[in-house]
């Protein structure tokens, strides 16, 4: 995970750190009720602008977020408008709602020889929060998933490179060039956008359905509600199975042992044994 935005309040943090905010384009959007906290109102007046990292231009990678539609999908409200992206000059990739008048989830992936492919889902609904993931491997196979299920893939277009450019790393449209040549307010969209996330390799299938599993997990039962890191140490991968993907690196050698609940880890002082995490980004905690 290279970068993780919760989108919780209007301070746009990076959870990992590598990235940093530019601005916002235009004016402010609103704080929302999200599918995991907060998220962001966009309101085709205003998109976010991030300073990305070599890593957003990179196979492999992938890509995700939870999105809402707060106007009717099957409108003209949606005609060409960008949940993410990082297009304008040099185009490289974007999640976008093609060109056809309604809103038709589309990743749309350039390569260095200016070859496109594209992979669209399916119509979502107003109102209602949907989770796009799409991963783009170093052969080439770009694979588009929709609330954690395998939609479609491409094989054969792509080379494994993405279109090199400066372009900064848009939210809530698909265009921000970082020197502000293309603003990309006419691809604004008109939705909720909520926990934005970057990986520098493949998602799989099943931890695509994970990270819904756990989105919904935390947006329904109360006990989840405000759980911004869970490590059950059930397993020496340290495992976060919050919907912030916390994971922990282990230091020294702890052993699993039979736990309170499920498996436990036993830590051995005398050799420094320590499972180390990020940081969650809060004032107040429990």
């Amino acid at each position: 995970l290279v970068a993780h935005y919760t989108l919780d309040t209007l301070n746009i943090i990076d959870e990992i750190g590598n990235t940093t905010l530019n601005d916002f384009e235009s004016n402010r959007p609103e704080q929302t009720t999200g599918k995991i906290g907060g998220a962001i109102k966009f309101q085709e007046d205003t998109h976010i602008a991030i300073n990305a990292s070599q890593e957003f231009n990179e196979a492999p990678i992938s890509i995700g977020c939870w999105v809402k539609p707060t106007a009717d999908p099957t409108g003209s409200s949606y005609d060409n408008k960008g949940m993410l992206g990082k297009w304008g000059g040099n185009n490289q990739w974007i999640l976008w709602t093609e060109t056809d008048g309604s809103f038709n989830p589309t990743v749309s992936v350039v390569d260095d020889q200016s070859n496109r492919a594209n992979l669209q889902g399916p119509t979502p609904t107003q109102g209602e929060w949907t989770h796009y993931l799409f991963t783009y491997k170093s052969d080439g196979t770009l694979r588009l998933y929709v609330d954690g299920s395998f939609e479609q893939e491409d094989t054969s277009t792509l080379n494994g490179t993405i279109n090199s450019g400066t372009n900064d790393f848009a939210i809530g449209s698909y265009a921000a060039d970082a020197d502000g040549s293309n603003s990309g307010n006419d691809f604004n969209i008109q939705a909720d956008i909520d926990d934005v996330k970057v990986w520098n390799r493949e998602i799989t299938e099943n931890e695509a359905s994970q990270i819904v599993i756990r989105g919904n997990r935390a947006s329904t039962n109360d006990l989840y509600k405000g759980l911004v890191g869970h490590w059950t140490l059930s397993s020496l991968d340290a495992k976060d199975s919050t919907a912030y993907d916390r994971d922990g690196t282990l230091q020294g050698n702890p052993q699993i042992v039979s736990g309170q609940v499920g498996n436990a880890m036993e830590f051995n002082r005398s050799n420094s044994e320590q499972v180390q995490t990020s940081t969650p980004a809060v004032d107040t905690f429990s």
